[in-house]
């Protein structure tokens, strides 16, 4: 198959893999990708690639949104409700002010501790390896992008916040840390993500409607690609640059230098990806067909 995404509404309780696994089932086997995991406890959008998708991936933006309540009081030893969680310190009278008054902290470039019950590898071996087996290691800070935090509701000693990110955030570190700035502790009691860009939780299917790769809504590689500009190439040069004749002279620069763009055929089809430097082309990721026939008209 030529690629295409399916746009996955996940329940709570199934894990990323196991949603990917039904959907490579419907399709027979083929490969197939995602565009990051949830864990079993959240919900929401999970962005799986068929076919030629999955090369795909890297060329799209990485932002994503979530809907998140946090939980002060209280800490877990896996950062979310379905660890062990204790009571820690009762949350301050003035809780909502004293959280809208530090988010403006966590918003921008900041620096972030990924969770110990965490997918990130140490050595080889997820994070979540060791914390089961009570074994310390070092741990992995990384540095993230919030673009925005904002505070939604509040409902007790829960706050629920609206989170749009850049890829590799954690929002369990997120509820960590507010509960440490506030002072009585805080753990990620429910999470959804709302949007993985460019798709929308709207646009998504839940899994168990899913019976037959015809039940499932498909949506095209170039829909995923969006925000990339679009130029287009006539046949006769598509072909040389799928046969891997180059255009852009060997330089000095970067190979990874010049702008991303959508290549289109004469008649607006899809093509790939290339970075344009000046009036030559460098490809990067060419559809299957463009290698099959001169004449793409057809």
């Amino acid at each position: 198959m030529a690629g295409t995404f399916v746009l996955i509404d996940k329940h709570q309780g199934a894990t990323s893999a196991q949603a990917v696994a039904i959907v490579r089932r419907l399709f027979n086997g083929v490969k197939t990708g995602h565009t990051g995991t949830l864990d079993p406890m959240a919900t929401g959008l999970l962005t799986i690639a068929l076919g030629e998708a999955a090369g795909y991936i890297r060329f799209m933006p990485d932002d994503k949104a979530y809907r998140a309540t946090v939980s002060f009081g209280a800490v877990s030893d896996t950062g979310d409700a379905w660890g062990n969680v204790s009571t820690q310190q009762h949350p301050p009278a003035d809780l909502v002010t004293r959280v809208r008054d530090i988010l403006p902290d966590f918003i921008g470039t900041i620096m972030q501790t990924a969770p110990q019950h965490s997918a990130l590898k140490y050595k080889g071996k997820p994070l979540y390896h060791y914390a089961r087996k009570n074994i310390s290691v070092p741990e992995k800070r990384r540095q993230v992008r919030v673009h925005e935090l904002t505070l939604e509701k509040s409902e007790n000693d829960n706050i629920t916040l609206f989170i749009r990110c850049g890829g590799g955030f954690y929002v369990r570190s997120l509820a960590h840390d507010l509960g440490v700035r506030v002072g009585c502790g805080a753990y990620l009691s429910a999470l959804r993500r709302l949007q993985c860009a460019p798709f929308d939780i709207a646009q998504a299917q839940v899994l168990d409607s899913l019976t037959t790769s015809a039940t499932a809504k498909q949506l095209s590689i170039e829909t995923a690609l969006t925000h990339l500009p679009a130029q287009s190439v006539d046949n006769t040069r598509l072909w040389a640059l799928a046969q891997g004749q180059r255009e852009c002279p060997p330089s000095d620069e970067n190979e990874e230098s010049g702008q991303l763009v959508r290549l289109q055929t004469a008649n607006n089809r899809f093509a790939g990806v290339a970075r344009q430097r000046e009036t030559c082309f460098l490809p990067q990721k060419l559809l299957s067909w463009t290698r099959e026939k001169k004449n793409y008209d057809n």
